[in-house]
């Protein structure tokens, strides 16, 4: 089973993954067609990436700074 993990903490909410996602599944640059997600929580100050395990070479994880 494919697995990945992010640690929160790490995440600076660039959404780059959500841009290489969507490119990569629908030749643009429009998130609304990625399939993962950046939840961001102000309140914590927190942003969490979810992603679908989908890709066999994700390229959300090439472009991730984290």
């Amino acid at each position: 089973m494919r697995t990945v993990t992010m640690d929160p903490q790490c995440c600076v909410a660039c959404r780059n993954c959500e841009n290489a996602c969507a490119f990569r599944q629908a030749g643009t640059f429009q998130r609304g067609h990625s399939r993962i997600r950046v939840s961001r929580y102000p309140a914590e100050r927190a942003c969490v990436p979810v992603t679908c395990l989908h890709c066999e070479e994700p390229a959300c994880l090439e472009v991730c700074p984290a």
